[in-house]
């Protein structure tokens, strides 16, 4: 929607943190279901959504045809990648969101 408007770079930028805050209030809404409170089942599920995700845009870029190189820039930060910065944000998404679920709660 916003590459054919803003440019690819442009769009990741824009995209980033509006995926970003997606995962936030999924995690925060979904936290209560989940059922994990303590602290390692919650990096856990992390760790699994981390891997998962790139697991997908690994395969994503493979089936659009973009070589290694061009799948690890996306990945690597400096050339300009922030699919790291992702997978850290997937990573720490249901601690920071049960913490952020339960503190919202108790006042």
């Amino acid at each position: 929607l916003l590459v054919p408007r803003v440019g690819a770079q442009t769009a990741e930028l824009i995209g980033w943190p509006i995926a970003l805050v997606i995962v936030f209030v999924t995690g925060w809404a979904l936290a209560r279901w989940i059922g994990l409170r303590d602290t390692p089942s919650l990096l856990r599920l992390g760790v699994m959504w981390a891997v998962l995700t790139l697991i997908f845009e690994i395969g994503v870029g493979l089936a659009r045809g973009l070589s290694r190189e061009e799948i690890w820039d996306a990945i690597n930060p400096a050339s300009g990648g922030l699919m790291i910065y992702s997978l850290v944000a997937m990573l720490l998404a249901p601690l920071v969101s049960w913490h952020v679920r339960r503190a919202t709660f108790r006042s």
